[in-house]
């Protein structure tokens, strides 16, 4: 392989590792805001899920912002709010599949919620990297 190549692909296997980082932190919190909002307040599970997952989606684009596509950030000609506005409606695809996931886990496997959320974002992962690399921070770069 040629050493662009090779360079290509570590590139974009940091990148994804860095996006599942967050991804990983997402997850924990949103565990956590899950509980609180089902178990403790009583929400419905899917309410619950929606809302967990709208408003950490405004942290998830904020480290990935700054940690994940920094490097692209300050090459692109995309501003930020079309960079944040791309983010969100990704976001939104894979919420739409997260919720899918939970709710056939969930209703249909007899999973435990917290479970079956954490089935689900595992399942959107790549959807969403591939999405956001491609679409929220993949406009060509300046030179």
């Amino acid at each position: 392989m040629p050493p662009t190549k090779i360079a290509k692909i570590r590139e974009i296997l940091i990148k994804m590792i860095q996006f599942g980082i967050v991804g990983g932190l997402m997850i924990f919190l949103n565990v956590i805001i899950l509980y609180l909002l089902t178990s403790v307040l009583g929400i419905y599970y899917i309410i619950s899920a929606i809302l967990s997952y709208l408003l950490l989606t405004g942290l998830s684009f904020f480290l990935n912002e700054n940690w994940t596509f920094t490097s692209v950030t300050h090459h692109t000609h995309k501003k930020l709010w079309h960079r944040f506005l791309s983010y969100y409606l990704v976001a939104l695809s894979g919420m739409t599949l997260h919720i899918l996931i939970l709710f056939l886990f969930t209703e249909y496997g007899n999973v435990f919620y917290l479970y079956s959320s954490i089935l689900a974002s595992f399942s959107v992962f790549l959807w969403n990297f591939s999405l956001n690399k491609n679409i929220t921070w993949g406009e060509k770069q300046c030179h």
